[in-house]
């Protein structure tokens, strides 16, 4: 087997471990944060995107290190920083406490064990299966959603929201910190091997030539390039709804009269059918243009918030979650495989690093704006009816994405080579 299906496998945990801990459970401790420390749903609601501030900011640094250094080393660090983290969560006694473990140990944990790493990673190890690579690989996340919707508010109705900290806290050092030590490689290049298992000699690529692309790649060069701007700016408009739509669709659900375990199922198929986006977005990539399976998830995304808005039962509801699912599952790998196809693999790192924070602004506003939302209406209605003008904004300005000849001509390989090899038979 192909050593690459092994830093998949790796990857898939570590966005399970980060994304469960983190995002999906933080819709359900919520409510009894709140009834805890004090404050309002928009005040606490505002810890994740300062979490997700300061993780855009340490992203370039990260890109950096895992394209010049050891992406293993920048992963243990990361796992150290999340459990002490969620250690430090569990014993806040102030909302300014709660402000700054996410602020710190979290969100900085998160940087370094999270999306740059996880994609630069796997990114290394594939070219032409990339897209099915990063499917497989960040199925992870939705998985996690699948399965903390349930474990988080059982866990929480057991042991409280602070024991349920500290069980977050575990999860990184138990779980990923041995994985990462004895399985985690760079490159395949580090085994002999190239990207998807092709035969090459065994020899290690030149260091001092990827340094050099690196840095090339400079924040001020990066602010002048048209096309990572039209890709940040379309997949930071797909976060910020999608973010949003995700940490409150459980409240949502509650405050519309459901039960908690009917709340946690709809949360669950949200992330189930994501799960099946990813891989299904993935696997769309590698055989037609990237672009026009991102214009696909966009729809999706938007035909779904439009059921949760009017859905009139449970049933419906979770049909329509199921589809925002299917649709926001395909945005991360599409947004890897783009990334890839138009900047290859030796700077991978670097440039998603240096695009993250241009992707921060759109990524925080969406949450705040929910809260803000309710406390100021009783409702989370005006706020999705304005995230599908968002979803819209995004797939306008997608027309302007340019997608290389180098990757229509990968797509259409595959095509020509089938037809060929059936004419020969």
């Amino acid at each position: 087997m192909f050593y690459g299906w092994v830093i998949v496998a790796i990857t898939f945990l570590t966005h399970f471990v980060v994304n469960g801990t983190i995002f999906y459970s933080y819709g359900i401790l919520l409510k009894p944060i709140v009834e805890d420390l004090g404050g309002s749903r928009l005040a606490v609601s505002f810890a994740l995107p300062l979490c997700l501030i300061v993780a855009g900011a340490a992203a370039p640094f990260v890109g950096r290190a895992v394209d010049r250094g050891s992406t293993r080393a920048v992963m243990l660090a990361g796992a150290v920083c999340l459990g002490g983290g969620f250690f430090a969560l569990a014993a806040v006694s102030r909302l300014w406490q709660f402000y700054l473990a996410f602020a710190l140990p979290i969100s900085v944990g998160m940087a370094l064990l999270g999306g740059v790493a996880n994609t630069a990673l796997v990114a290394n190890w594939f070219e032409r299966r990339r897209g099915t690579a990063l499917g497989i690989s960040q199925i992870g996340v939705s998985i996690s959603g699948m399965a903390m919707a349930y474990i988080s508010s059982w866990l929480v109705s057991e042991l409280g929201w602070r024991g349920t900290a500290s069980v977050f806290g575990m999860a990184p050092l138990v779980l990923l910190i041995p994985l990462l030590w004895l399985f985690v490689v760079n490159r395949p290049e580090d085994r002999g091997l190239r990207p998807d298992g092709d035969l090459a000699p065994a020899r290690v690529p030149e260091t001092v030539a990827a340094v050099a692309a690196g840095d090339r790649w400079t924040a001020e060069r990066v602010l002048r390039e048209r096309t990572i701007w039209i890709l940040a700016i379309v997949v930071g408009l797909n976060f910020a709804g999608a973010t949003a739509v995700i940490l409150q669709i459980y409240p949502h659900a509650t405050d519309l009269g459901y039960s908690a375990t009917q709340a946690a199922s709809i949360l669950s198929v949200m992330a189930g059918l994501a799960a099946l986006g990813k891989a299904v977005f993935g696997w769309l990539s590698d055989r037609f243009v990237p672009r026009g399976c991102l214009w696909l998830a966009v729809a999706l995304q938007m035909l779904g918030l439009l059921g949760i808005i009017n859905a009139p039962s449970h049933l419906s509801m979770l049909a329509a979650s199921a589809l925002f699912g299917l649709g926001y599952g395909g945005v991360m790998p599409l947004w890897g495989v783009l990334l890839g196809a138009i900047y290859g693999r030796l700077i991978f790192g670097t440039v998603m690093g240096l695009m993250t924070p241009m992707m921060v602004p759109f990524e925080t506003l969406g949450i705040p704006f929910a809260g803000w939302v309710f406390d100021t209406t009783g409702s989370y209605h005006r706020a999705f009816v304005t995230f599908l003008g968002v979803y819209a904004a995004s797939a306008l300005i997608l027309v302007f994405l340019r997608v290389p000849k180098a990757e229509v001509e990968r797509v259409s390989a595959p095509i020509a080579r089938g037809a060929s090899e059936a004419a020969d038979g």
